[in-house]
């Protein structure tokens, strides 16, 4: 008790701080800060980022470490629980972090204290927001887009939609060539939920929609949202023969080696398509607005895909502080998005790569927030998310139909409204 007493005191007086220069990290030399993430694959692209912030700060040293995703979360409860665990944390998003908030596992910031904030806006920051206090910082804005080969576009003499009605002709082109059209997991049913709001996010709708749903004067009963769910799984016919088999690196594969057209999914997928051999060959596109839900632009979904925080334990949280205060910086930001290909939440930073420049522009034109993810209905069970995992995978099956599909999504933001009041 008295440790905690004492940490909270010190991160207290260092959050407190509001002018931290590169001076100041400088008299923190010799010490090494500990940064776990979820991300595995791109911890040497991290390291390399981190020796930016080493060279500018002598005698401190960054230990990255990569934790698979599906152990994070309890190899990250019990790190944050003892000694030798880590400094700072890369935090799921919104209502994520609320067994490490509860558990006093995480410090809160001041923001008054952190005049880096206002590199952030009001929804990116919402992300790490719980209790009326800030946790965290955030690194990254995923959106859910479609994949292309321009290579087979271009072969098959086809273009990306402008509007809904010319996908059904252009999946039927591209199978008749003996292609795969759409590279997608049936085995994999978290990557369901990307795939089905790519797919047919435009036709259960944009904001409209959305705010209807919110404002409680439509369910996901609506016809709008069964006609999706209908399309869904009339989709199935396109994706890989024995889809429920194919897990997302199957698919990925596919899209990778030229033996699918297209793959729906994330924006966190870019980096790996071009380091897998495809370079500029991947193009990206969102689905146009459908028939009957007009909007101007296609509407792309997204979300804040987490944040940093800075553990309750932290061993030097004045350091801690002054590098989690770098990485919401631009010099950050920049190398983040040019080095991972990813979106930073950092305003201000530019895309280098053209693919990662249409998919911010795309997602400026009409950002749609996505419901299944953010604090709208969160990653709480009972979660609507797992609810549209779940009817995803039944519906390529046909163990279910689209109004039961629905109904089932339906009941669980019921029940997930219950237990989140």
């Amino acid at each position: 008790m008295r440790r905690r007493t004492l940490l909270g005191t010190i991160a207290g007086a260092a959050f407190a701080n509001a002018d931290l220069t590169r001076a100041a990290r400088a008299q923190s030399a010799g010490i090494t800060l500990n940064v776990w993430s979820w991300q595995v694959v791109q911890a040497p692209i991290y390291q390399k980022i981190f020796e930016i912030y080493e060279r500018e700060t002598p005698g401190v040293r960054i230990a990255y470490r990569g934790i698979a995703s599906t152990e994070y979360p309890t190899v990250l409860k019990t790190g944050l629980s003892g000694p030798g665990g880590p400094d700072l944390v890369m935090l799921h998003p919104y209502k994520s972090i609320a067994p490490y908030v509860r558990a006093g596992q995480l410090a809160p910031l001041d923001e008054a204290g952190i005049a880096e904030v206002k590199n952030f806006s009001p929804e990116s920051l919402a992300a790490a927001r719980l209790d009326g206090k800030l946790w965290g910082l955030p690194f990254a804005r995923q959106t859910i887009q479609i994949f292309y080969s321009r290579k087979l576009f271009a072969q098959l003499g086809v273009v990306p939609p402008t509007t809904a009605d010319q996908m059904a002709p252009l999946l039927d082109k591209i199978a008749a060539a003996g292609i795969t059209p759409i590279a997608a997991t049936g085995k994999d049913a978290w990557q369901l939920v990307n795939v089905f709001d790519a797919l047919v996010g435009n036709t259960y709708g944009g904001k409209a929609f959305i705010a209807k749903i919110l404002a409680g004067t439509a369910t996901f009963t609506d016809p709008a949202m069964v006609a999706a769910l209908a399309e869904f799984q009339g989709l199935a016919k396109y994706f890989p023969k024995f889809v429920s088999g194919v897990s997302n690196a199957d698919a990925r594969a596919m899209f990778a080696t030229g033996r699918a057209a297209m793959f729906p999914g994330g924006s966190w997928e870019l980096a790996g398509f071009q380091n897998a051999g495809m370079g500029a060959d991947v193009g990206v596109f969102s689905m146009p607005a459908a028939q009957g839900n007009p909007g101007g632009h296609a509407p792309t979904w997204g979300y804040e895909d987490g944040s940093l925080g800075i553990s309750a334990r932290a061993a030097q949280p004045a350091a801690a502080l002054a590098l989690l205060r770098w990485m919401a910086t631009r010099q950050f930001g920049q190398a983040f998005t040019d080095q991972l290909k990813q979106p930073s939440s950092v305003s201000g930073v530019v895309a280098t790569d053209p693919t990662l420049s249409q998919m911010s522009a795309n997602y400026a034109a009409n950002p749609v927030p996505m419901i299944w993810v953010t604090d709208y209905f969160g990653l709480a069970s009972p979660a609507p998310y797992a609810a549209l995992m779940n009817a995803a995978q039944n519906l390529l099956t046909s163990a279910t139909t689209p109004a039961a599909a629905a109904a089932s999504i339906a009941q669980s933001v019921v029940e997930w409204t219950a237990m989140n009041q």
